[in-house]
């Protein structure tokens, strides 16, 4: 005879009634491993595979935040969310845990394209490279 499985509603209802326990970084750090380690083996997306490889960090008594690169990954998440937070929720035994989603802001790399630019860049970083120009009489400016 085949077993009943219970509903998420359920699930949800025995997950909130779970008596509210603090856990450490520690804790989170391998739950959140052994949340990966059981959506890869499936077939899952390379985007995915990166996102379990960025670290879950425990902000507040009850939130935990991600920090992503991009929109996108947000969106390979978002999907993947409500499962997450209750898998955190039932392996750190506190209902409360929330997931908080931030990207950082990468900083954008400025192009050197003319003599000029590359030039005004490195003597940026070696303020003696001015003098050198000035002593040899040499022109950026072709």
């Amino acid at each position: 005879m085949l077993e009943a499985k219970p509903d998420d509603t359920q699930e949800a209802v025995a997950v909130s009634q779970l008596p509210s326990s603090d856990y450490t970084q520690d804790q989170l750090t391998e739950a959140w491993q052994k949340f990966a380690e059981q959506k890869s083996a499936g077939k899952i997306s390379d985007s995915l595979k990166m996102i379990f490889k960025k670290p879950l960090l425990k902000r507040e008594e009850s939130v935990v935040e991600i920090e992503l690169s991009t929109d996108i990954e947000r969106k390979f998440l978002k999907v993947e969310e409500t499962e997450l937070v209750q898998f955190l929720r039932r392996e750190l035994s506190n209902p409360t845990v929330t997931l908080r989603i931030s990207i950082k802001e990468a900083e954008l790399k400025q192009r050197l394209y003319t003599d000029k630019e590359k030039f005004n860049y490195l003597a940026e970083k070696q303020p003696l490279l001015l003098k050198l120009k000035e002593k040899l009489y040499l022109d950026t400016d072709f």
